[in-house]
C-alpha cells in the first residue's frame, strides 16, 4: 500500500515501475502552480492545466490524484491528457472528478486531520476556479469518449439558455437522443425537420415512444400561421406566365419574354429578402408592356402573390415580415431543430427565433449539402444572398455507432472530421480502391445523375433510386435550352444523340423507392441518401475532389454511409 507525493514531471513507464509490485496505491500530483477550471457542460468535472503531458493508467487499485490552485484535490477523469480547444484557445489539460470514497478513505487514513492541504510553509495563495462556459471541442483521441458521454448526459437536463447548439456525426444515433431529451424533459415539445419524409419519420419515432411532443416542417407552420392559402398547385416558369399574363404567357415564356427562370428568382427574393437584388436585362421583360420588371416585393406579380400567400415561399416570407410564427412556436415549451444545418439560412433563423421559449438545434454542420438552394437561378441577374449569423459555439459529439474504427481514422485523415466508434475493436469494416464492385449487392453514391445512369448502365441488374422521376427530369431539361445545369446539358446531349428516349424508359423500368432499397444493388445520388445507410456502399470517382467546403461536404455525406463495406470507385491509372 502505498500514497506518493509527486512534485516533479515523470515518464509514463517511471510511474509503471514504480507501481510494480504494489497492492494498491494513490499518487497525489502537485498542481497548485497550475490553472483549474470548472466546465460547465458537465457535472462535477475540472479541468486543470497539464505539465506532465504523460499518461497515468488508473484502476481499482490505483488512484491518481491532482493537488489544484483552488486548494482541492481531484481524482482523475482520465489516464491521457487531453488536447482541447476553448474560446479559440488551445490547452493541453487532465480531465478531474470528484475523489471517489476509496481515495477519500485513503487520505483520511494517511493524513488524518491534515488534508485538505491549504495551509503550510511556503504553501501558494489558493483561488477560486475559474469557469469554462462555453462547450469545448477535443482536438486529440483521448477524451473523446468522456466529452462525447458527458455532452450527452448535458442534454438531458432542460435547457436553461434561449438557444443551444449540438454537433453530432454520421451515426451518432440523433434521432433517438432527441427522443430521449425529450422523454427526460417531461416538457411540451415541438419537433421542426428538413422536409416531409424526415418529419413523418420523426412523427412515427415519437408515438412509439409514447411522447406527447409533435414534429413539423417550417412549410406547414408558416402555412398554417397564413390561414392555410390556396397555394398554386404547380410553380414552375410556365404556370407563373399562365396565370398572371394568360393572354401572352407563349410570348412570356418564350426566348423573347422573361419567363424562364423567373420562378426561381421570385423565390430566391423571398429566401434573401433583405438581399440586394438588380434584374437583368432578359428578365425585365417579364413586367408589364411599356415597364421594366425590377423584381421588388411591390410588383406586379410579387405582390399579388404575398397578398395571396400563393408559394410556401411566399408564406415563409409573410411570416418573417409580421413574425406570424411567433405564437405558434411559443405554444411549446422547448422547439427542437433536427438536421439543422439544412435550416440555418438568415431567415430560417429569424423564423425560428421568434419564439421566446428554448431553441436545441441538432445536427451537423459538415452534411449541410443543400446549400445550391441558395444559388442565384440567373447569372445574368445580380442577385445576393444573405449572410447568416453565426449560432454560438456548438456542444460537439463524437460518438459513432455506424462507423468502425478504422473507417472513423480514414474519415478523420480524409475529412477532418473528430468521431470516436462505439463498435467492438473486432466488429471491422473493409474499405477497398478499385474501380469493380466488392459485393453484389451494392449501394452505389454518385455526385451527379449522369453518373448514375451511366453505373446503371454499367450494372443490367441495379436498380435506380427515384428512377422515373430522374426520367421525368432529363424529359423536360431536354426541351428547355435555357436550362444551364449539368442535368439539362446531359439531357440536351443525350436527345442530340438520339439516346434519351431509351435512357428515360431504362430509369423508367429499374425506378425505386429509397425507403424500399433493402437486400438488392441500387445506385443514387448523394442528396438523396443523406441520413440513409446501408451494409454496403460504393463511392463514385465523381466525389473524390472536392473543390470546395460545400462539395467536401458532399464528398463526406457518401463516405459516410457504410456500415459493412465501402468501395471508393478510383479509376486506374
Amino acid at each position: 500500500m502505498m500514497v506518493e507525493l509527486q512534485h516533479s514531471p515523470m515518464t509514463g513507464e517511471e510511474y509503471a515501475n514504480r507501481n510494480a509490485g504494489v497492492t494498491f496505491a494513490t499518487w497525489i500530483f502537485d498542481a497548485t502552480e497550475e490553472d483549474v477550471m470548472k466546465y460547465q457542460y458537465a457535472e462535477g468535472i475540472w479541468f486543470c492545466s497539464d505539465r506532465f503531458h504523460e499518461t497515468y493508467n488508473s484502476d481499482a487499485d490505483c488512484r491518481v490524484l491532482f493537488h489544484c490552485n483552488d486548494g482541492n484535490i481531484y481524482q482523475t477523469a482520465s489516464d491521457d491528457v487531453v488536447d482541447i480547444e476553448t474560446n479559440g484557445e488551445r490547452k493541453y489539460v487532465r480531465m478531474l472528478k470528484t475523489i471517489d470514497a476509496e481515495a477519500r478513505r485513503m487520505l483520511d487514513k494517511f493524513f488524518g486531520r491534515m488534508w485538505p492541504l491549504k495551509h503550510w510553509d511556503g504553501a501558494p495563495t489558493f483561488r477560486q476556479a475559474a469557469t469554462i462556459d462555453t462547450p469545448v471541442r477535443v482536438l486529440s483521441e483521448a477524451g473523446r469518449p468522456d466529452i462525447d458521454r458527458w455532452h450527452r448526459n448535458f442534454m438531458y437536463r432542460f435547457p436553461s439558455v434561449p438557444r443551444i447548439v449540438v454537433s453530432a456525426p454520421p451515426g451518432a444515433g440523433k434521432t433517438t437522443e432527441i427522443i430521449e431529451m425529450m422523454r427526460r424533459w417531461q416538457k411540451r415539445a415541438l419537433v421542426i425537420t428538413f422536409n416531409k419524409g424526415t418529419q413523418e419519420t420523426m412523427q412515427q419515432r415519437i408515438q412509439q415512444a409514447g411522447l406527447t411532443a409533435d414534429a413539423r416542417t417550417l412549410d406547414s407552420l408558416c402555412y398554417d400561421a397564413c390561414s392555410r392559402p390556396e397555394l398554386m398547385q404547380k410553380w414552375s416558369d410556365w404556370e407563373l406566365c399562365n396565370k398572371f399574363w394568360p393572354k401572352s404567357a407563349k410570348f412570356k415564356f418564350g426566348k423573347s419574354g422573361g419567363g424562364r427562370r423567373s420562378s426561381n428568382i421570385i423565390d430566391f427574393r423571398f429566401r434573401h429578402p433583405r438581399a440586394h437584388a438588380s434584374i437583368c436585362k432578359q428578365h425585365r421583360r417579364l413586367a408589364l408592356k411599356g415597364s421594366d420588371w425590377d423584381g421588388k416585393f411591390t410588383s406586379y406579380p410579387v405582390q399579388k402573390i404575398v397578398q395571396s400567400c400563393m408559394t410556401h415561399a411566399a408564406c415563409r416570407y409573410v411570416c418573417d415580415q409580421r413574425c406570424s410564427l411567433r405564437a405558434k412556436l411559443d405554444a411549446y415549451d422547448v422547439i427542437l431543430v433536427d438536421e439543422m444545418q439544412d435550416l440555418i439560412s438568415a431567415q430560417e433563423q429569424r423564423l425560428l427565433f421568434q419564439t421566446s421559449k428554448p431553441v436545441v438545434l441538432v445536427g451537423d454542420p459538415m452534411q449541410a449539402i443543400n446549400n445550391f438552394r441558395d444559388d442565384p437561378p440567373c447569372t445574368s441577374c445580380h442577385l445576393e444572398q444573405e449572410n447568416a449569423p453565426a449560432l454560438s459555439n456548438a456542444i460537439e459529439w463524437y460518438g459513432t455507432w455506424r462507423l468502425d474504427s478504422f473507417t472513423v481514422r480514414f474519415v478523420e485523415e480524409r475529412f477532418e472530421r473528430r468521431m470516436y466508434s462505439y463498435r467492438a475493436v473486432d466488429d471491422t469494416s473493409e474499405v477497398y480502391w478499385k474501380d469493380e464492385l466488392v459485393h453484389a449487392k451494392t449501394l452505389v453514391i454518385c455526385r451527379c445523375n449522369k453518373n448514375v445512369v451511366g453505373v446503371a448502365m454499367r450494372y443490367p441488374d441495379m436498380r435506380v433510386v427515384r428512377g422515373d422521376t430522374l426520367a421525368q427530369q432529363l424529359a423536360i431539361a431536354a426541351k428547355d435550352d435555357s436550362m444551364v445545369t449539368p442535368m439539362a446539358k446531359y439531357a440536351q446531349e443525350l436527345a442530340r444523340s438520339g439516346e434519351l428516349d431509351t435512357v428515360c424508359q431504362m430509369l423508367r423500368e429499374r425506378s425505386v423507392r429509397l425507403a424500399d432499397v433493402n437486400d438488392m444493388a441500387a445506385v443514387t445520388t448523394v442528396h438523396q441518401v443523406k441520413g440513409f445507410e446501408y451494409d454496403h456502399c460504393a463511392v463514385h470517382s465523381d466525389l473524390l475532389a472536392p473543390e470546395n467546403r460545400d462539395e467536401r461536404n458532399i464528398s463526406f455525406v457518401a463516405f459516410t454511409r457504410h456500415r459493412k463495406s465501402l468501395v471508393v470507385m478510383a479509376k486506374s491509372d
